[in-house]
């Protein structure tokens, strides 16, 4: 593939690296040890992600929030410790775990409310807060991601409440071609319907899946929510870890 394409890598329940040009950024990529309610890591790929060489050291690390299944102290220490260069972007309730090991100009903390536009390499990241699904989690602050990489966007929702992110979306007049998100934005019927309308998505890089992969009651009920269905944007399900999605920039 040509090195000014984008490669996007599902290694962890919600965690992907993608490639922009010769820059490499990663979100959610280490979820604590055996969280076995979604699909996650084994202790030797997470152990290829420290190993890897200097080529697919990333400029930027976000993390959406705090929930386990999201971040991992021990491992993101343990990683941070490796790529001394790399920025990690965050809420507050992940930065101030990080603090006391990383240095304060590597750490940026995005609370309630706010936006803060970050670069990485050639990429613009615009951090925002959103509203975490779920009623029960409505003191966690929630980082949705836009990447807008030689006039292409990419959304990084983390666990925003879809309904939300789409409000906040037409307000704001924020498009993206591709989404990454959870699978509550597949199964969710009229939220599948208003990708493409709202944003203007043509792709979604649908992840943090049940565990259980292919052959799970639940995916196969995710798998068949959106079949053959007209008006949503192409779904590319995150349904084995260590697959690639190469999108080609012209």
């Amino acid at each position: 593939m040509d090195r000014g394409d984008i490669l996007i890598r599902q290694v962890d329940n919600a965690g992907v690296l993608i490639r922009l040009g010769n820059a490499w950024i990663c979100t959610d990529i280490l979820c604590a040890h055996g969280y076995g309610k979604y699909m996650t890591a084994d202790e030797a790929a997470i152990e290829e992600l420290y190993q890897a060489g200097p080529e697919e050291w990333p400029e930027a690390c976000l993390i959406t929030h705090e929930h386990p299944d999201h971040f991992s102290e021990e491992r993101m220490r343990r990683y941070a410790r490796i790529h001394k260069e790399m920025k990690i972007i965050s809420n507050e309730a992940v930065v101030s775990r990080l603090r006391p090991c990383i240095e304060e100009e590597r750490l940026t903390s995005i609370g309630r409310g706010m936006k803060q536009k970050i670069m990485a390499g050639k990429t613009l990241i615009t951090a925002f807060s959103s509203r975490h699904m779920g009623r029960q989690y409505d003191a966690t602050v929630n980082l949705s991601f836009l990447l807008e990489y030689r006039g292409y966007r990419i959304l990084i929702t983390g666990d925003a409440d879809p309904r939300y992110l789409l409000r906040q979306a037409a307000e704001l007049g924020m498009k993206a071609d591709l989404l990454i998100s959870p699978f509550a934005y597949i199964t969710l019927r009229f939220v599948r319907k208003q990708l493409e309308e709202v944003l203007g998505a043509r792709q979604v890089f649908a992840i943090h899946l049940p565990a259980g992969g292919k052959d799970g009651t639940r995916f196969r009920e995710i798998l068949n929510a959106a079949q053959n269905e007209e008006g949503i944007p192409r779904i590319i399900y995150g349904n084995e870890l260590g697959q690639e999605l190469v999108i080609k920039i012209v």
